[in-house]
């Protein structure tokens, strides 16, 4: 009879130790968040020499992440996944064959279609500003406009900085091509209008603003032409 209850102890016994064991390791699993795709796994039997990169830097797929020494070679260890790198393994300690020795967390990526970009408004163009691309115009010739990044310097030289909303939409203009579409129209009306859609539907330019900005450009072309 003693035997019997000394049996059923010893398997209550080694029941209860599965138990925890199994629990201890789902919680380091857990702990440690790998999922097996994201994890970078030691080739081989060896150990961590140096890491190449910074503990939560974010590195691309194919990256080389950390040196590994194995039976007197060098290794270069690279990522499975683009993300940031997490190191569960220090400098120096041995590791097992297929043992998990860092881990990626994948960065999401943000689709920009799907972010309401805050719309351009304005009620109405400053006469000066108007007066100063005239201007710019009648001395450099209305394609001069087709040149983001020289108008965009000369209108600092001419407004001091000021005139920030007109300048921005006149830029995110010069950048649709506005000026150079109407350069090569020979159909105003069906221009203006599809360059006023193209402002609002891809630059988020207001109905509004877009209007007169397009209108603008075609009166400095226009003006310029008369001459």
């Amino acid at each position: 009879m003693s035997l019997l209850i000394g049996l059923f102890s010893l398997i209550f016994i080694i029941v209860s130790a599965t138990v925890v064991f199994s629990k201890k390791i789902k919680s380091n699993t857990e702990i440690l968040g790998i999922h097996k795709n994201l994890a970078v796994n030691a080739p081989v039997a060896g150990s961590i020499l140096k890491y190449t990169v910074n503990e939560g830097e974010e590195v691309q797929e194919g990256s080389t992440i950390l040196i590994f020494e194995s039976m007197k070679m060098e290794l270069e260890i690279k990522t499975t996944a683009s993300g940031k790198i997490h190191f569960l393994v220090p400098v120096g300690r041995l590791v097992q064959s297929k043992q998990p020795i860092a881990c990626i967390n994948p960065v999401e990526q943000v689709d920009e279609n799907i972010i309401e970009k805050p719309q351009i408004q304005t009620n109405s163009i400053d006469s000066t500003f108007v007066d100063i691309l005239n201007k710019i115009v009648e001395e450099r010739g209305f394609s001069f406009l087709s040149d983001c990044s020289k108008c965009k310097s000369l209108l600092q030289d001419y407004t001091s900085g000021n005139y920030k909303k007109e300048t921005r939409l006149l830029l995110l203009a010069i950048e649709a091509k506005c000026p150079n579409e109407i350069l090569n129209t020979s159909e105003p009306e069906i221009t203006m209008n599809k360059l006023i859609n193209k402002l609002k539907n891809e630059y988020s330019v207001e109905n509004n603003a877009a209007e007169m900005i397009v209108k603008l450009l075609f009166n400095l072309y226009n003006n310029i032409q008369k001459k």
